[in-house]
């Protein structure tokens, strides 16, 4: 068996968890990261396009307090 490879754990021939190396989980947690931050990038530069400043999200956010 590859180290890369996960490990599957069924219960009654349903799987039910799977189990990966930390390594595997490093990279896929990386990647999701990364790809968190571009989605976030991307929103935060149409809200600035859109005129939204700082003081302004401050100011919509104390709405809802």
């Amino acid at each position: 068996m590859n180290a890369r490879e996960p490990v599957i754990i069924q219960r009654h021939q349903q799987e039910v968890a799977e189990a990966m190396s930390v390594c595997e989980y490093k990279h896929l947690s990386g990647l999701a990261a990364a790809e968190f931050r571009r989605v976030a990038d991307g929103v935060a530069a149409s809200a600035s396009a859109r005129g939204l400043t700082p003081d302004k999200l401050d100011e919509l956010l104390a709405l809802g307090e």
